[in-house]
């Protein structure tokens, strides 16, 4: 995955309340010591605890209004000087490139220098548009809530550094559209399908309709950029 927003360090009364919470499981006996011990030494414990508190931050992150949210991930681009070796990089990590999609690289701009990013991300219906929207009405309405434009190339660095996409799941950039061969503006999203995790590049023509839960992904500035 991309890296994750640094931490907040935990407070020592937040520290307390987990210790007391542990304490008062013991004593009440659902969590007897013997049981304690062993889920210490099992050793699923650290990749189930992970998977529990993903979850619970990835909960809690929904639950702030979309304007305060914090960014998922954060991302560095502009470490390949040339498309070729990005695009290299992909198929070395087995990632797949839709035609489209390796058209798309092939008419983007590289940005000038190593660049550190914070991404965001929202679906149709937490921009607003509840019963789903043009590709013009996300574009205003990620516009209103400070959403800022990533640069071509995060869609292909989005996918290099996202081997752990869950199944199912595809975002769609937001950033300039590239007119692709046949003339047709598109933007890059990411994918992971029965058939792999793939980079494609998707119709974005002002009229096209999106439904509500497609999901965007988009930048911000920077405190103090």
């Amino acid at each position: 995955m991309p890296n994750q927003t640094p931490p907040v360090a935990v407070t020592e009364d937040q520290l307390a309340k987990w210790q007391q919470i542990t304490r008062d499981r013991i004593r009440k006996g659902s969590l007897d010591l013997p049981t304690f011990q062993f889920i210490l030494g099992h050793p699923d414990l650290v990749p189930q605890l992970d998977k529990m508190f993903g979850g619970m931050a990835a909960e809690y992150r929904q639950s702030i209004p979309l304007i305060n949210r914090p960014p998922f991930a954060t991302i560095q681009i502009g470490t390949f000087r040339k498309v070729r070796q990005l695009r290299q990089a992909l198929t070395d990590k087995k990632f797949r490139v839709s035609d489209y999609a390796g058209d798309l690289m092939d008419r983007m701009t590289l940005v000038p220098k190593p660049t550190t990013l914070d991404l965001y991300r929202a679906t149709n219906a937490e921009l607003g548009l509840t019963q789903g929207g043009t590709v013009a009405q996300s574009f205003e309405a990620i516009a209103k809530i400070g959403g800022e434009k990533l640069p071509a190339e995060v869609g292909p660095y989005y996918r290099l550094n996202n081997p752990d996409q869950p199944l199912g799941q595809w975002e769609l950039m937001y950033m300039d559209p590239i007119t692709d061969r046949d003339g047709y503006p598109r933007v890059f999203y990411v994918e992971h399908d029965k058939d792999g995790l793939w980079l494609y590049g998707y119709y974005a023509y002002p009229e096209h309709f999106d439904n509500a839960e497609y999901v965007w992904v988009f930048g911000r500035k920077r405190p103090g950029a």
